[in-house]
């Protein structure tokens, strides 16, 4: 695999990424089974390798994974899904509380103030990224979990990349079977249930 280009159709949608490559598969006789070897992680995101109190931009954000040319890995979004005001295109954690000048001017302040306290849609998207901290973990309550807030409040979102690596980042060999796992957190009442869809590009010949 090349790079990565995830689209979203979703109102609210945190996510964390990992991608694991099984070593080669080889066909057997027609009888005998043939069992493949253990996966071998190619690429793991995880967005914590950040510090601070207030959102990292997504666009400023260096991975702690490094690419096939051994710089960390960087990504980039549309202009919709990068724009903060739309809580779009930051990392945040569960514990990290701004100021109410901070959410309307800089992070979610263009959808108003639908919860009532004052803080528009960023409390979702504390509670979203407290969340996934319990998904590998149901007693983990650890509010320094990290996520990427995708949580689009207002505007309309349109069919672009939500989040996709610069320049190409990952190799990975011929004869190879990918799997993509997520971990992701959405709310929404009465809305549709969000949908994801992953683009693998610039894969060699020999790769699924």
């Amino acid at each position: 695999m090349r790079s990565i280009v995830a689209f979203i159709s979703t109102i609210a949608m945190l996510v964390g990424i990992s991608v694991v490559a099984p070593a080669p598969a080889f066909a057997g006789d027609g009888d005998t089974p043939v069992n493949p070897a253990t996966p071998t992680p190619i690429y793991t995101e995880d967005f914590e390798n950040v510090s601070g109190s207030t959102p990292t931009a997504l666009s400023g954000y260096d991975s702690a994974s490094n690419g096939s040319d051994g710089k960390p890995i960087t990504y980039t979004a549309s202009s919709y899904w990068q724009d903060t005001k739309y809580c779009n295109g930051f990392i945040a954690s569960g514990g990290m509380v701004l100021s109410q000048s901070d959410v309307f001017n800089t992070y979610c302040g263009k959808n108003g103030d639908p919860t009532g306290n004052n803080m528009g849609d960023y409390d979702a998207v504390r509670a979203k990224a407290y969340a996934l901290a319990n998904v590998s973990d149901p007693n983990n309550g650890n509010m320094t979990n990290h996520a990427l807030s995708t949580n689009t409040s207002g505007g309309q979102p349109p069919a672009d990349p939500m989040f996709t690596t610069n320049g190409s980042p990952i190799s990975v060999g011929t004869n190879r079977f990918i799997e993509l796992a997520v971990d992701a957190a959405a709310t929404g009442c009465n809305q549709a249930t969000p949908e994801l869809s992953f683009k693998m590009t610039g894969l060699p010949g020999g790769v699924n």
